[in-house]
């Protein structure tokens, strides 16, 4: 038998401390899977539709930039179950993916919030919701459910400073009495409740309060009493559908709002594709995000994508749900991976918990065609990402934008630092006969 030498020994010495990539393959999974209940049929299909896009793309493009690195490369999967819109299918098929897919951790929208952070909660499952608001009946100790909105307080703070900010540029003194007309919904009554005492604290009157049934097929009854009550400005909280049916009932009963109206809900561009312009042009919209993404050079990829599936431009939440699939892939390369699957979950928890992102220390910084460099952890537009230990969006950092629509497309007007050069708000908006 040969004697080993000492480079001999000193070789296979290296050669055995080189992972080969059957070892590390071994250690790490070969796909992370997240799941969300999502709305793909019934009465919002079009928004779940679009949401699916986003997040597509973004697991698309994360894959192909090397998936998880941390995990020596793992892909990204995500599981969207169809509940048609229906909240008692949203829980089972939340505890379905939890269970019995074991997914490493749930998303939530804004149509099945409240019930995928129940489920999540109850079984330990990080669940972070990216287009919704929390309900105040919820506890801030869901220690296992984060959320990357506003609460809408914040939302309505929003709108104030858009109203003083209309004020002080246009030089008049702006509306003095409001109409709220809002959904009968868990989400739009919800978020109704805290509008008119924040209202009145600021110095505007209510003179009318109408709730109406989703759904329904007119809204006639509901104008009417708008156009008796004669508000000065409108304050919307209604569905893709309503809305479609609102716009042009409006128009033909050419019912003049000094201020006009602005909307919660009125993001989707199904309803901007479906109605004639006159019936929308004016129309304050109350963002998710970035409408002008599709404008930017960083955004005309998901932009012609979601056209050419859709039909249509996309909506601020398909910006929404590709920001998020980014989140999750840097809460993920901090993670401590483990094979017990309640230990990684937790251990995703405390990532989340951890998250803070600003433009200057973007983990994944891409580049757009025009050589423009830019964050899609932030795509929405907000200048910061961070989570309290409640585990909320930090104060503020997660509003959206206030657009009008100008020309027959949505220009964002605040905050003013997102508006595009050369465009003005158009205040008070001209009588219908002058349209």
């Amino acid at each position: 038998m040969k004697k080993l030498t000492f480079v001999g020994a000193v070789l296979l010495i290296a050669c055995l401390a080189v992972p080969v990539p059957g070892a590390l393959a071994a250690k790490y999974p070969k796909e992370v899977v997240f799941g969300i209940p999502l709305h793909v049929t019934g009465p919002l299909a079009s928004v779940g539709q679009g949401i699916r896009i986003g997040l597509d793309l973004a697991i698309k493009e994360i894959n192909e930039q090397g998936g998880i690195k941390n995990m020596g490369g793992a892909k990204l999967k995500i599981l969207c179950p169809d509940t048609g819109g229906a909240a008692d299918i949203a829980v089972s098929e939340t505890e379905r993916l939890i269970t019995s897919k074991r997914v490493s951790a749930v998303l939530a929208t804004y149509m099945h919030g409240e019930e995928v952070q129940m489920v999540a909660q109850n079984f330990s499952c990080p669940c972070l919701q990216f287009q919704t608001i929390m309900p105040p009946h919820m506890s801030e100790k869901d220690d296992y459910v984060f959320r990357r909105f506003n609460d809408e307080d914040e939302d309505w703070w929003d709108n104030y400073d858009w109203l003083e900010m209309m004020k002080k540029e246009t030089g008049d003194p702006g509306p003095k009495t409001i109409a709220f007309l809002y959904c009968d919904d868990i989400w739009c009554t919800e978020a109704y409740q805290m509008a008119p005492p924040m209202f009145k604290k600021w110095g505007y009157e209510t003179i009318l309060e109408e709730p109406y049934t989703c759904g329904q097929a007119t809204f006639k009854p509901q104008i009417a009493k708008i156009k008796a009550a004669a508000p000065d400005h409108l304050i919307l909280m209604m569905h893709t559908q309503g809305h479609i049916i609102f716009n042009r009932e409006l128009m033909e009963e050419e019912v003049y709002l000094p201020y006009g109206y602005v909307t919660q809900g009125g993001e989707d561009a199904l309803i901007y594709d479906t109605l004639p312009p006159r019936s929308y042009e004016y129309m304050f919209i109350h963002e998710d995000g970035d409408i002008w993404f599709k404008n930017r050079p960083w955004g005309e990829k998901l932009a012609s994508i979601h056209k050419k599936k859709m039909g249509y431009d996309l909506a601020t939440y398909v910006v929404n749900a590709y920001e998020v699939m980014w989140i999750m892939k840097d809460v993920l390369e901090r993670a401590k991976y483990s094979s017990d699957l309640q230990k990684f979950r937790d251990n995703i928890r405390d990532s989340l918990g951890a998250t803070y992102i600003t433009h200057e220390n973007c983990p994944d910084m891409q580049t757009a065609p025009d050589g423009t460099k830019w964050c899609p952890q932030l795509a929405r537009g907000n200048e910061i990402l961070g989570f309290e230990p409640s585990g909320h969006n930090l104060p503020r950092s997660g509003h959206g934008q206030i657009s009008q629509t100008l020309g027959g497309q949505r220009v964002p007007l605040w905050p003013p630092k997102y508006r595009p050069k050369g465009y003005k708000p158009v205040w008070p908006i001209p009588p219908w006969s002058k349209r």
